[in-house]
């Protein structure tokens, strides 16, 4: 297997990461994409690599928060796109668009930090929940 078949390949395993992640059975995800169980075990098990349904990935696509034609570009059913735009970054485009509005000086202020020269993340610390006691009249 050459390279580039190598790479058709990576979008089964951005589906599985994806599905896994999101703790969906094969049978879920299958429902909201509109196909079945086997289509989603079928690429899963590599079973329909060369003739993936281009619709179905972009449905996928959707569903995991990406663009409709992520999946079917990293499976190799549609061109590189003519923009020229780094696919990562076109994902991550998409993922500060979802970013509300009271959160987007904070968003700003962690890729600047990420973009500093040898600034580690920070990881985020969050204040634990407290649970509220009935007040008891």
């Amino acid at each position: 297997m050459d390279r580039a078949e190598k790479d058709k390949l990576e979008w089964i395993e951005w589906l599985r990461a994806e599905r896994e992640k999101r703790g969906w059975s094969q049978q879920l995800l299958a429902e909201k994409a509109g196909t079945t169980r086997q289509t989603i075990n079928d690429y899963e098990e590599y079973r329909r690599v060369k003739h993936p349904d281009g619709l179905i990935l972009a449905n996928i696509s959707l569903i995991f928060g990406e663009a409709d034609d992520y999946l079917p570009r990293l499976a190799g059913l549609l061109p590189p796109p003519e923009d020229g735009q780094d696919p990562w970054v076109k994902k991550m485009n998409a993922k500060l668009r979802r970013i509300p509005i009271h959160n987007r000086d904070a968003a700003d202020r962690m890729i600047e930090s990420l973009a500093e020269k040898d600034v580690e993340p920070r990881e985020i610390k969050r204040k634990p929940k407290t649970k509220t006691k009935p007040s008891t009249s």
